[in-house]
């Protein structure tokens, strides 16, 4: 006997066929929500599994990544790091890079209003401009950064990581078919 629950969670009995109809359809979707879940399971620890493996790899050629592949398919393996500085600590950065700053770093003007509309309103407020308009700047590193706090040996290198933490992240696992 199947019910539907209507206002105030009171139970109304569904018709027999309707009601059959509805109980199938949650058995089914019970059933495929375990075979989701064994899946998944299965999934983590192939993904596990061959980590090691791609560590090695990618240890012994130098790169960041390791791509393994059988006649039934291929997988990649990427290894990442997250790179992480108090935003306090950008002018210590900055002094210390000198003049490659700007090749490790990229600001981003935040203002509150559409950013392809500032010229107008800047030309519009002229001298006003600077005094009525706040602008925030956003720091970001770019990969360069992130090749040169990799570079142990660089001086420089060794200077800004005492502002600078970098902790490897969960290696991304991708399987697929292979393309022919």
């Amino acid at each position: 006997m199947t019910k539907a629950l209507g206002n105030r969670k009171k139970e109304v009995e569904l018709p027999k066929k309707t009601g059959n109809r509805i109980g199938t359809i949650i058995r089914k979707g019970l059933s495929l929500k375990r075979s989701i879940a064994t899946i998944n399971t299965k999934i983590k620890e192939n993904t596990e599994a061959i980590i090691p493996f791609a560590a090695i790899q990618a240890e012994m050629t130098g790169m960041k990544s390791a791509t393994f592949r059988s006649e039934d398919g291929e997988v990649t393996v990427k290894f990442g790091e997250k790179i992480t500085y108090d935003e306090a600590d950008i002018p210590k950065i900055k002094a210390i890079l000198g003049p490659i700053f700007d090749q490790m770093f990229h600001t981003i003007p935040t203002f509150a209003v559409n950013t392809e509309d500032i010229p107008e309103i800047e030309q519009h407020l002229g001298r006003d401009f600077s005094r009525l308009v706040q602008k925030q700047e956003t720091v970001r590193h770019t990969k360069d950064f992130l090749a040169l706090i990799a570079d142990a040996d660089s001086p420089i290198s060794k200077k800004v990581r005492d502002f600078v933490s970098v902790q490897a992240t969960k290696p991304a696992v991708s399987f697929d078919t292979v393309k022919g």
